[in-house]
């Protein structure tokens, strides 16, 4: 290696960094003050600006930035708007970043418990301080270690704009190999001042979780705040899908709330390591027993936001697969476990060493309580469309004492109003939310109640019912 000749050309490569460091950081600035406010469209309900939004950031990320460069720079000229390289790059970079922040920005948002919103309105804080000092103070540890590491990738990506002409780090670098042609000591030292730069932007690893860093300010039952003296117990969820279930997760802690108990979720689920190719070949056929999970489409990034694809997928092929899961989960100190699915599995055979909940089992014992005594009862049932319905009305007729009962279904999903408009003619005796992840939202399945006037009883909610008859006497109750 010739030092010389590297010392020659060193100032030329850090005045190229700095050039790097300016595009990077007007960049995160930019991305950053845009996709915040954006990040909160469409939290709260489904509207015509979100959709439009989600639409938006999908084109936004489905393009490489060097096209975007390239509409700005050599585009717009053709209608008579012509741009400098450097504010051309600004915009280009500026907007791949948006699309990917706002999704990092809404995944810890949703991360968030919205019982705490609500808990915020009923003290009568505005919505700005709401957002300000509630939910974005405890989001904020929950999407920093991703969005640092997504500052690393605009930082590298700043390389493109090295084709409309910035003096940027590896345009420079290209330029004084182009004239000397010794590669090496140059892109050996542009290598080095980039893992340098990069290196400051990645988020440390302490050896402590997002569990460990979340604050513990959260709201209990009737707005008190949880309790920080005792430790909150660790209880285990599996999701036969794919992975993160932000909206799985708030609705359990809101649920154990509003018992007056503090958890600490850990998360398995069953397909997430499964690729595209190996997901097609478990999907269910036409009539086989199946399980609808959620996944990541094919063109999705997993390591931004939730998954966003529904399939059906083959039912033995899915619970299969939660032994292990179930096993994970106990290796890493859970108090019990919840399988977030409503499906009966008439072929399971697990074997545990603590408590394992699985609710359609809990909301079974409930209706035989109710049809020994009432065996013509009417029954309401929430479901994702006929699929699951003909499941559900060949696993309850196969149940000797629910001959009798009267069994109406609602394929509406999350959509209260068709619930409903769907179980309100039959005037049901007991609704029951069957389907998961149904009606997750806050209050969900107490709107439904009070329109119907009758119990409502989600999966989520016969789970954790069941989970709290399984806890030790002396477990703590935060609110205590």
């Amino acid at each position: 290696m010739d030092m010389n000749y590297l010392a020659e050309n060193l100032p030329l490569l850090l005045q190229a960094a700095w050039v790097t460091v300016w595009l990077t950081v007007l960049t995160l600035i930019l991305s950053t003050v845009i996709a915040l406010p954006l990040s909160v469209v469409g939290l709260t309900r489904v509207s015509p600006a979100s959709q439009a939004l989600d639409m938006a950031t999908l084109l936004l990320r489905s393009l490489p930035t060097l096209v975007i460069l390239f509409f700005f720079y050599y585009g717009l000229p053709q209608f008579g708007i012509v741009l400098s390289p450097f504010p051309v790059a600004v915009i280009g970079l500026t907007l791949s970043a948006i699309a990917y922040n706002i999704e990092i920005f809404r995944s810890g948002l949703r991360a968030v418990d919205p019982g705490q919103i609500e808990a915020a309105r009923a003290l009568g804080l505005p919505g700005w301080r709401t957002w300000v000092q509630i939910v974005f103070p405890q989001a904020l540890p929950i999407f920093t270690p991703t969005y640092l590491s997504n500052a690393t990738l605009v930082l590298k990506g700043t390389s493109v704009a090295s084709i409309i002409t910035i003096p940027e780090l590896t345009s420079v670098a290209n330029e004084i190999v182009s004239m000397t042609y010794q590669p090496f000591e140059i892109l050996i030292a542009a290598a080095l001042i980039y893992i340098l730069m990069g290196g400051r932007a990645e988020p440390r690893r302490s050896g402590r979780t997002l569990e460990h860093d979340t604050p513990a300010c959260v709201f209990g039952k009737g707005g008190r705040r949880m309790n920080g003296n005792h430790p909150p117990l660790r209880i285990g969820f599996v999701s036969l899908g794919q992975g993160p279930r932000p909206d799985l997760e708030a609705l359990h802690n809101r649920l154990f709330a509003a018992h007056g108990f503090e958890i600490v979720p850990v998360w398995e689920h069953v397909l997430d390591k499964l690729t595209a190719t190996e997901l097609q070949a478990i999907e269910a056929g036409a009539e086989a027993p199946a399980i609808r999970a959620l996944h990541h489409g094919a063109g999705s990034d997993r390591a931004v936001g939730p998954p966003g694809t529904n399939t059906w997928f083959d039912r033995e092929a899915l619970t299969g697969r939660l032994g292990a899961a179930i096993s994970r989960l106990e290796d890493k100190g859970v108090t019990l476990t919840i399988v977030c699915a409503a499906e009966m599995l008439p072929a399971l055979d697990i074997r545990s060493r603590l408590p394992v909940i699985f609710p359609a089992y809990a909301m079974t014992a409930q209706t035989e309580m109710l049809a020994r005594t009432t065996p013509a009862a009417r029954i309401g049932f929430v479901v994702y469309g006929d699929r699951q319905r003909r499941q559900q009305v060949e696993g309850w007729r196969s149940q000797p004492w629910a001959g009798e009962l009267s069994l109406h279904f609602s394929g509406a999903g999350s959509d209260i109003d068709a619930i409903v408009g769907d179980l309100a003619p039959v005037r049901p005796d007991l609704v029951f939310i069957w389907a998961y992840g149904a009606a997750t939202g806050p209050g969900a399945a107490e709107q439904i109640s009070r329109r119907l006037g009758v119990p409502v009883v989600s999966a989520a909610m016969a789970a954790v019912r069941m989970a709290l008859s399984f806890l030790p006497a002396g477990a703590e109750q935060a609110s205590s």
